[in-house]
């Protein structure tokens, strides 16, 4: 099986279902799971299971 890497993942853009990622805004990094429907955004939400943030 293939090794994940980001630029696996942006081959991609736009598949529905949901994505775990972190926000870069500020070194917290906070941990939250993006939505995506149709190739768009439709709710980003705390991932509540990120190791440090907890969402």
């Amino acid at each position: 099986m293939p090794r994940m890497t980001q630029t696996t993942f942006a081959a991609r853009p736009g598949a529905d279902g949901q994505h775990r990622t972190y926000c870069r805004l500020c070194e917290a990094q906070c941990g939250m799971i993006a939505h995506v429907r149709q190739g768009r955004i439709e709710r980003i939400e705390p991932d509540r299971d990120h190791p440090v943030s907890e969402g």
